[in-house]
């Protein structure tokens, strides 16, 4: 059973390989860098309030119990 399973997943492979293109271009590094760094802003943005209502020595002294 194995043996098949690995047989089809070496199939899979080829022919994704096949489908797609070994290289990365330099737009599609910029374009991932660029999303990842917008989605961070973004979540930074979002949990700005939260954050600014949390009295942090409150906090710190919560922990230490």
């Amino acid at each position: 059973m194995t043996e098949q399973m690995d047989a089809l997943l070496w199939i899979i492979i080829a022919l994704v390989m096949m489908l797609m293109d070994a290289y990365i271009s330099l737009q599609s590094y910029a374009l991932s860098f660029g999303l990842t760094a917008l989605c961070y802003t973004g979540s930074l943005y979002l949990l700005r309030r939260k954050v600014k209502r949390v009295d942090m020595i409150e906090s710190l002294k919560d922990n230490r119990e």
